[in-house]
């Protein structure tokens, strides 16, 4: 679960307290239903009926429904009529261009999406209108780890960055305070999942930095994968990739191991399948680990709880032992990468290890 920010923040400089920002609205609106009214709004700018009351509004507004029909190749095209419904037989947004298009967006902030809900959207919405053309939009001003399932119901997926990609002119166009707070908000977000880059990692603060990371090791490890973990420590946000398995021929059990990064320490984990004993397998799993490590003169560390569960730490490295930092204390990304990959090393090197000891016996 990924910290929210709430209230007014002072400014310091120079010993002095400068004057607070003023309030935001959005700091206070911080629902997915108050990000859809702001939508819903500036789309309801593109209508004809509002090109004389704010001629900067109206033109942002068809704008933004330009920019968005543009994922399916569409565009207004002359059309003048722009009617929009919020909350429309379950569709988050539904906006009619003209008397032939239809917009079908679905408006997400943290939340990620359930089952087939996109598909079945599509499907109502199609039978509510028959013979318009459908352009389906997944609108994420949030950050999650997968987009596959968006991507299998035919939906094209409009993120922070490109949302800011076409409001930060239109701020700039317009100082209409609705719009103005709305990409305030999107603004600091922003600044917060980018503070990876800018902040050194002793001071990275809460989830948001951990979040640029992962999203940027997606670019080098195609099959990380990342969420919240709860526990009654408060949880963390995880990381996990490389995952690796084996079956004792012997046993008939299955084996499966892989990388964790628990917003900090990074883990060598096993997850062993049920059955009466689950020690041995993870004891003997650290023992082979241990060994490889040595031989590659690399360190590992004891686990800081043994446990015995379905997902098992066997040995870490704490994050100053895989994060590193150049001269300007800031993160080393390709230093870091170069050492999670060493890690990756490691894991392949036991596993190799393990079925070689189960083909001798």
């Amino acid at each position: 679960m990924i910290e929210r920010t709430g209230g007014n923040k002072t400014l310091q400089s120079s010993g002095k307290s400068a004057a607070p920002t003023a309030p935001n609205l959005f700091k206070y609106a911080t629902k997915e239903l108050s990000q859809d009214a702001f939508f819903c709004w500036l789309l309801a700018w593109a209508d004809d009926a509002y090109g004389d009351s704010d001629v900067a509004l109206h033109g942002i507004g068809r704008g933004f429904v330009d920019m968005l029909l543009a994922e399916h190749d569409l565009a207004m095209d002359g059309r003048t009529r722009v009617v929009v419904h919020r909350q429309y037989n379950y569709v988050d947004i539904l906006v009619e261009v003209g008397d032939d298009l239809v917009l079908l967006i679905e408006d997400k902030v943290h939340a990620g999406i359930h089952g087939d809900q996109l598909t079945r959207y599509k499907e109502r919405v199609a039978e509510t209108f028959p013979g318009r053309r459908i352009a389906p939009v997944f609108l994420k001003t949030g950050d999650q780890a997968r987009y596959d399932k968006v991507v299998e119901a035919g939906f094209k997926r409009v993120g922070r960055e490109r949302l800011l990609g076409f409001l930060r002119p239109a701020c700039a166009a317009s100082s209409h305070p609705i719009l103005q707070d709305f990409v305030a908000v999107l603004e600091e977000m922003e600044a917060a999942v980018q503070a990876f880059r800018s902040a050194p990692p002793a001071d990275w603060d809460g989830s948001w930095p951990w979040i640029g990371l992962y999203i940027s090791l997606q670019a080098e490890f195609a099959d990380l994968n990342w969420q919240y973990t709860p526990n009654p420590s408060g949880g963390f946000l995880a990381a996990w990739w490389h995952g690796r398995s084996w079956t004792n021929p012997q046993t008939g059990r299955a084996y499966d191991v892989y990388l964790q990064i628990e917003q900090g320490p990074l883990c060598f984990k096993i997850a062993v399948e049920d059955g009466p004993d689950k020690v041995g397998p993870r004891d003997a799993w650290r023992s082979t680990l241990t060994d490889t490590a040595k031989r590659s003169e690399q360190t590992l560390r004891p686990p800081r709880r043994i446990a015995s569960g379905t997902w098992m730490t066997v040995a870490r490295l704490e994050r100053d032992d895989w994060m590193k930092v150049g001269a300007d204390g800031l993160l080393d990304l390709d230093a870091t990468v170069i050492c999670l990959r060493a890690a990756m090393g490691l894991v392949d090197e036991g596993v190799q290890a393990v079925k070689h000891a189960h083909a001798e016996s």
